[in-house]
């Protein structure tokens, strides 16, 4: 191979090196141009901090309260087993720890565990199958089992957790509340005579509690101290946000409390009188009642409170575009009792069951179609429907031999309460501006981001509407960032 000087390679070569040395102007446009395709992809790209990975596992839960585990496993289980088996996408077993269906009957639950095939590039719509089967289930399962709970969501995660929490009540809040207090106390001990050494039993609640729910516990609780012997000559303490006793204590304050306490647990099977009250106090000098409320460190704000405040947040958070699903944590069913004594149904001959068939009746909500007066049509709306618990109360249940209608409200105390017991209470500890700590109810919303979305935009999406929100939020509730990505 014949040897080339150095001015035959610069006269005869020809490469992209030499090209874009001889021709600058070209490299340079094309750098800028891959550094703004660069920079432009970079902040288009989808940023999330966990890998979008398919889960193909879910599981399916079904409740029969009352029934035994080999009811549920002839009566439930095996009829959602032989339902989910007939999707055609659910893992092939093999060897090791492999599964299609997992299940376990237990006394009053039926949960199974599903895994579908490996390799499936959309899982959604095969969970979307399933679930739709299960649901055309429920109308075959026993009388008071189900309906089923499915669930496929293991693989979302939260991109931001966001817990609103109760504060405490001011110092001059408990002022007030501890002169309202007062003033009961004094009425009932006036009531009561000049005789010395009473004491007040009082537990305060949020000023948004209905005390009509305590009232059947009140007097309980007055039967329970005098029958067994610890009390004696008790008035009631009744005034806004606080019920309680006054009474002639015939044993020690400590007793007495961890009475209280033992009737509670034993006759309502409750940690307290009401879970959105306050631990009970003891006042026997009036001076000291705004001191012993401020040690029990009640929530400001109930449950309800905090369930309404939650929901307001949570349909504004919907609203956002990165925002896909949103779940709270914490939040307690509202439902509504009826305190009955057996022997006032046999009076009038009718049984639980009635009850319930006429709050069916009479709770319903139907079409009434449309009517065209003078050329302009009326829609029709047919009365039915509970919008109170007053209206509920209002029920006609059955009549007397001389035709009086008998209601609802005639056979017992109709309350609005919480279900009980509950599934779940959450709480969060925080620590004011003295560095004191506090425990406070509370309830935790998980915000999950769409896919192919940015998390930074999300999180300033997200801010944006909390400031937003603000002055249609309590100006003292606790809105704290319990995770962030």
């Amino acid at each position: 191979m014949a040897h080339r000087d150095d001015k035959d390679i610069i006269a005869n070569t020809h490469n992209t090196a030499r090209y874009f040395t001889e021709n600058r102007h070209v490299a340079w446009v094309l750098l800028f141009a891959v550094l703004i395709w660069g920079a432009f992809s970079w902040m288009n790209m989808p940023k999330r901090k966990d890998p979008d990975i398919p889960v193909l596992v879910a599981v399916a839960i079904c409740q029969w309260p009352g029934a035994d585990a080999e009811q549920v496993e002839q009566l439930v289980t095996k009829p959602m087993e032989q339902t989910i088996a007939q999707n055609s996408k659910l893992h092939e077993p093999g060897a090791g720890n492999d599964f299609a269906l997992q299940s376990t009957s237990l006394a009053g639950y039926a949960i199974i565990q599903i895994q579908l095939s490996e390799g499936l590039a959309d899982t959604t719509q095969e969970f979307n199958d399933i679930n739709l089967r299960l649901k055309q289930l429920n109308d075959q399962l026993p009388q008071g089992a189900g309906p089923i709970q499915f669930n496929s969501g293991f693989g979302n995660t939260a991109a931001r957790m966001i817990t609103v929490a109760s504060p405490k009540e001011s110092d001059l809040e408990l002022e007030l509340r501890a002169n309202n207090i007062n003033k009961a106390i004094e009425l009932a001990r006036n009531d009561a005579g000049s005789e010395s050494g009473r004491v007040s039993l009082v537990v305060a609640l949020p000023t948004s509690v209905d005390t009509t729910a305590l009232n059947s516990v009140i007097e309980l609780l007055v039967i329970n101290l005098i029958e067994n012997g610890i009390a004696t000559n008790i008035k009631e303490v009744i005034g806004p946000s606080f019920i309680g006793l006054d009474l002639s204590p015939l044993v020690g304050d400590q007793e007495l409390l961890d009475y209280t306490f033992t009737f509670t647990k034993q006759k309502l099977g409750l940690n307290s009188f009401h879970i959105d009250g306050w631990d009970p106090i003891l006042v026997r000098d009036i001076k000291d009642t705004k001191k012993k409320l401020k040690e029990v460190d009640g929530d400001k704000y109930s449950y309800r409170d905090l369930e309404n405040i939650t929901e307001l947040i949570t349909e504004n958070f919907q609203t956002i575009e990165e925002v896909s699903i949103i779940q709270r944590s914490g939040t307690l069913s509202q439902v509504i009792y009826l305190d009955y004594s057996q022997d006032v149904f046999a009076s009038y001959g009718i049984t639980p069951a009635k009850i319930k068939s006429a709050l069916n009746e009479r709770n319903i909500i139907v079409p009434g179609g449309e009517v065209e007066v003078d050329g302009t049509e009326v829609i029709v709306y047919p009365s039915g429907a509970f919008n109170s618990v007053e209206e509920i109360a209002n029920v006609v249940i059955t009549e007397t031999q001389d035709g009086t209608p008998v209601y609802l409200r005639d056979l017992g105390e109709i309350v609005r309460g919480y279900q009980s017991p509950p599934s779940l209470l959450n709480f969060y500890k925080w620590q004011d501006d003295k560095g004191n700590w506090h425990r406070s109810r509370a309830i935790t919303l998980a915000i999950q981001m769409r896919d192919k979305d940015q998390i930074g935009k999300f999180g300033e999406a997200l801010d944006q509407a909390t400031q937003k929100l603000a002055p249609l939020l309590p100006s003292d509730i606790i809105i704290d960032k319990t995770s962030d990505q």
